[in-house]
């Protein structure tokens, strides 16, 4: 296929689910936006509805917590 050319636009404002809706929608691409916590990434799937500023300022929070609050998971934990 093809690849699509097409302009994106971030914001501190910009949703997570909107941007992985963005590129699935105009480029075909699905991607999964995932945030810093301690030493692992996690998969954004609980903070979807959170703006890139919340994802960043929630990533910074937990840089901030030891590294023995964190579950051993790669997931989100809310």
């Amino acid at each position: 296929p093809a690849l699509k050319n097409f302009n994106l636009i971030l914001t501190p404002d910009t949703r997570v689910n909107e941007l992985e809706k963005y590129f699935r929608e105009k480029a075909e691409i699905f991607v999964q936006v995932y945030r810093k916590s301690g030493n692992i990434w996690l998969q954004t799937t609980a903070t979807d509805y959170m703006t890139l500023a919340e994802v960043e300022k929630l990533s910074e929070l937990m840089v901030e917590k030891p590294e023995s609050a964190e579950k051993e998971d790669y997931h989100e934990q809310l």
